[in-house]
């Protein structure tokens, strides 16, 4: 685009105002690929960052457990704060690797696709004991 632009004025420029136009045409390009790079790789670290996640536990683990079936019974669980969760809020459920020794089923790690919704969440599981005493 630039170079477009360039080309069309480049018999009205001296040469020295040419090269330093051209120098600073290729910095901005450069500067423009870094920041789609950047930008992809933001969004790839972004999906697994803490701030959409909540760690569930105590949820318990079925012999049929499926990924379907996770999901919605974590739905299920998180709508109980009275925040309605969809399996379309999900953006990922993974159960962690819990230790063979516990009897406990493993924790649950789940990200969100609105961080919002996790707010909403955890202050309304915040105040769920506060309210009901």
């Amino acid at each position: 685009k630039l170079n477009d632009e360039l080309a069309k004025v480049r018999a009205d420029l001296s040469p020295s105002l040419l090269a330093f136009f051209t120098l600073l045409i290729a910095k901005v390009e450069d500067q423009e690929s870094r920041l789609s790079r950047l930008e992809v790789e933001s969004a790839r670290a972004d999906r697994y960052s803490r701030r959409g996640a909540i760690v569930m536990s105590g949820l318990v683990m079925d012999g049929s457990e499926n990924s379907d079936s996770l999901k919605q019974n974590v739905c299920n669980q998180l709508s109980t704060s009275g925040v309605k969760v969809v399996p379309s809020d999900l953006q990922a459920c993974n159960r962690n690797q819990g230790k063979m020794s516990d009897p406990r089923p493993p924790s649950i790690t789940v990200h969100l696709f609105d961080f919002s919704l996790k707010d909403a969440i955890m202050k309304a599981y915040r105040n769920f004991d506060s309210e009901n005493q």
